[in-house]
């Protein structure tokens, strides 16, 4: 939709209009206005009083948290399991950063690094090499539970992140190059799954491509559990790996005592347990 000073100076002046409706309409249609909101503002004569700017500020995140729930339902409708997986980490990574939800920037920088890497990338052990083996992403292991770990453009353009972000990265790269890569919902250390068989190779992403069998992450002596060896054996469902990642960034917001934050996120796990999706 096309944007212009005159229309966004129309926009603030309805901010305080006595109107909720008004008020709500006028702040869904700055949020196109969100990714250069600082030019924008720039260019209006005379400057808003501060009053204003917090308002503006206070409706511009009610409307973003208000449409990144409607965006989220429609990203779970995406038929194609690894389809819907990018959708809804491309949303967290826009809302995390602060960008216009949608905006695509994460598809585009996934495109861009499967087309770098694909020369090399011969075969899924290979792309292991390539993205964590040699060091290119690793484990943020200083600052494991900051919110921006749970962003995928953000893991992708630092090159830092935690277990799930970076499963994730192997995942969605995985795709675009052609393998089957999946996830593995071990308990409190997600993994890569790469099938082979009935004796899939796991991969921990986040201390440096380390290869594991499911052998070797249970003890028979401590732990004979059926749930367990089938939870390894098992590719986890874009829904399981999204609740997970939903509930890193709760508990990531709680740490830090942001409790509208923290709500925002205990409010798209609330709605994805009622739905009956995971």
């Amino acid at each position: 939709m096309k944007r212009s000073p005159a229309e966004f100076a129309s926009l603030v002046r309805l901010l305080d209009d006595e109107s909720e409706p008004v008020r709500s309409a006028v702040a869904k249609r700055l949020l196109d206005y969100e990714d250069e909101l600082p030019d924008f503002i720039s260019q209006l004569d005379p400057l808003p009083a501060t009053d204003i700017f917090a308002l503006m500020n206070r409706l511009i995140r009610e409307a973003k948290c208000e449409t990144l729930v409607d965006h989220w339902e429609d990203a779970l409708t995406e038929t194609e399991p690894l389809r819907r997986l990018e959708e809804a980490l491309g949303l967290l990574s826009d809302y995390l950063d602060r960008s216009r939800l949608r905006s695509g920037r994460l598809q585009q920088e996934l495109d861009d690094l499967a087309n770098e890497i694909r020369p090399l990338a011969t075969t899924a052990l290979a792309l292991v090499d390539i993205l964590f083996t040699q060091g290119r992403f690793t484990g943020n292991r200083i600052d494991y539970y900051a919110p921006e770990n749970s962003s995928l453009l953000s893991v992708v353009q630092g090159g830092e992140g935690n277990p799930i972000s970076l499963s994730c990265l192997l995942i969605l790269l995985g795709r675009r190059l052609g393998y089957q890569i999946g996830g593995c919902n071990y308990p409190g250390h997600f993994l890569a799954l790469i099938p082979r068989g009935e004796s899939p190779v796991l991969v921990d992403c986040f201390n440096g491509g380390q290869l594991v069998t499911a052998e070797d992450l249970i003890d028979s002596t401590v732990n004979e559990s059926t749930d367990l060896r089938e939870t390894l054996l098992r590719e986890a469902s874009p829904e399981a790996i999204l609740l997970r990642v939903l509930r890193n960034l709760e508990r990531a917001f709680h740490q830090s005592n942001d409790e509208a934050e923290r709500a925002v996120f205990e409010d798209l796990i609330e709605r994805m347990l009622i739905s009956g999706t995971v």
